[in-house]
């Protein structure tokens, strides 16, 4: 006879996010900012569980699969555990390269490496965060 399979709850996320531009709160993760000569922006993440072994904050286009990064904008390498950290991260519209990215929207992207045991074994996780979107249609002064 077959086992039932049966759900239990999501597995609880690692880690919260607000962002911040100019002073002011972003709301959740629907905002779209134009990027001129550059954007600054302070991301506040709150850790809940497991440590976190890598922490790394990238661009990608918005249009098409994820994972296609145009550049990466901050990775920290910092174990950390519970608690709360402040990231202040730029872009000036450039890939790592330094070459403008073409005209198109580009998704904000957190990526957390956690191991509830040690850093760097294979058993880890990896958790994606949308943060927002960055605008670059609208600039021209390459």
């Amino acid at each position: 006879m077959d086992t039932p399979i049966t759900k239990g709850p999501p597995p609880s996320l690692a880690a919260s996010f607000a962002v911040r531009h100019d002073g002011e709160n972003l709301p959740g993760n629907e905002w779209v900012l134009p990027v001129g000569e550059e954007v600054r922006l302070v991301i506040s993440m709150t850790h809940e569980s497991d440590r976190v072994c890598l922490t790394e904050f990238a661009v990608e286009k918005a249009e098409g699969p994820s994972g296609q990064t145009a550049r990466v904008l901050r990775r920290d390498e910092t174990v950390l555990r519970e608690g709360r950290r402040i990231y202040e991260v730029t872009w000036d519209g450039r890939d790592e390269q330094g070459s403008r990215v073409a005209p198109a929207r580009y998704r904000l992207v957190a990526t957390l490496q956690t191991d509830a045991v040690e850093c760097g074994a294979s058993n880890g996780a990896v958790e994606g965060y949308g943060l927002g979107q960055l605008d670059v249609s609208g600039y021209d002064g390459r």
